[in-house]
């Protein structure tokens, strides 16, 4: 046999048993299975414009929009997703600090 055969030989047989002393750690060791899953919901709002309605142009679509958005916002906080905190402690002068938190999933 040829050193270079020889060596051949070796490498592979130094591989295999590095795959089975991996393989046998982790059969000894297993990987807890670790599912995470957020619940997703989603609000929707619908509606109709007509075309040919005279009030219709750019500027009426970005009324509806705006509309449409403040119907989400509505829902959002009647759904309770928009957590108030208000910081009694931190009063500067003669205002409160109030914030608003909305947890999204995106």
């Amino acid at each position: 046999m040829s050193k270079k055969s020889f060596k051949k030989l070796q490498n592979r047989l130094y591989r295999e048993t590095k795959r089975r002393i991996q393989a046998e750690a982790a059969a000894r060791f297993p990987v807890p299975i670790v599912r995470v899953e957020s619940k997703v919901d989603t609000l929707k709002i619908k509606k109709l414009v007509q075309i040919r309605d005279p009030l219709f142009n750019e500027g009426y679509t970005d009324y509806v929009r705006r509309e449409m958005a403040g119907q989400m916002a509505d829902s959002l906080l009647k759904e309770g997703y928009i957590e108030f905190r208000s910081g009694e402690g931190r009063q500067l002068y003669d205002y409160i600090e109030v914030e608003a938190r909305l947890k999204v999933v995106r």
